[in-house]
């Protein structure tokens, strides 16, 4: 955003629109992706492994219909935009902290999760100006060991990003279909964005135009648990950036997503600052804290 800020207000009346990508190339160029190594790998990737459920599935399924936005729920918070830890990004981190906070959610060891990404690195000519959705949804495995640092952690994400980079273009269907013996119809257990690029609320364009940055529309893309990290600048031009956090359901109520949105914020300063600490007692700890909250209720 604040680079085409910067391109419009700089712009010469007489500028011509680089040539753009054809939506329907980009298309035909995606499916071109998905080859029978992609599959493969991710059948490597999956082998073993089922969807993280925060509630029973069947309850996922019964209330997947869409047209009940009421059932749509939200918790949100804005922090200072942590550090990374070192060697690894904001992004990374933020996976490690939602597989804790499933973890921790479901007493599971093997954590299997949705990431949101872009489809732009492509090598497509004029894919960067192309107009058209290029979204797609990859699976995340955590096979969480007894034995982990939160380090280990950081960089079996990190490895696992790196190879899986080649197939984050086929469509879930296909990978369910061709790398797993999971039924068809198996849902999303939740979805983790992280949003790098640079936002604000408000952006101020020649001629007093004000654009207004919106989150959300009245139309519920997801039913299941979605966690949006995005980052902004701060309030202002000499403060740190920001990072929203938002995390919206249609299963499980608003008092889950709540509890998500406080362990999540949690475990990502955990992540970022106890490298050294064990995964296990992480989570050892969080469970004695929800035991000592039970006592004295």
């Amino acid at each position: 955003m604040a680079d085409w800020r910067s391109a419009l207000e700089n712009a010469a009346c007489s500028w011509e629109p680089a040539p753009s990508l054809d939506y329907a190339d980009f298309a035909l160029g995606r499916v071109a992706q998905s080859t029978p190594e992609v599959f493969d790998m991710w059948r490597d990737v999956l082998q073993g492994s089922s969807m993280t459920y925060l509630i029973p599935q069947e309850n996922y399924i019964s209330m997947t219909d869409r047209a009940h936005a009421e059932r749509l729920v939200t918790s949100t918070c804005d922090i200072p935009l942590p550090e990374a830890a070192q060697g690894y990004t904001m992004a990374t981190v933020a996976k490690a902290a939602w597989a804790m906070c499933l973890a921790r959610e479901t007493n599971s060891e093997d954590i299997l999760f949705l990431q949101l990404v872009r489809n732009r690195h492509l090598a497509l000519d004029g894919i960067d100006k192309m107009v058209g959705c290029s979204l797609n949804y990859v699976p995340v495995r955590v096979p969480l060991r007894r034995d982990w640092k939160t380090r280990d952690l950081l960089h079996w994400l990190h490895q696992q990003h790196i190879h899986t980079m080649t197939g984050d273009t086929a469509d879930w269907p296909d990978v369910v279909a061709k790398s797993t013996a999971w039924s068809s119809d198996t849902q999303f257990g939740s979805v983790i964005h992280y949003l790098s690029a640079p936002a604000a609320p408000v952006y101020d364009f020649p001629g007093d135009t004000v654009a207004q940055f919106q989150l959300y529309d009245e139309k519920m893309a997801h039913t299941c648990p979605l966690v949006t990290c995005i980052e902004f600048p701060g309030p202002t031009e000499h403060s740190n950036r920001q990072m929203k956090i938002v995390i919206t359901s249609a299963v499980g109520g608003q008092d889950m997503v709540d509890r998500l949105l406080v362990v999540f914020r949690s475990l990502l300063s955990e992540v970022n600052t106890q490298l050294d600490q064990s995964v296990s007692c992480i989570l050892q700890e969080l469970r004695d804290g929800d035991d000592a909250i039970g006592k004295t209720r």
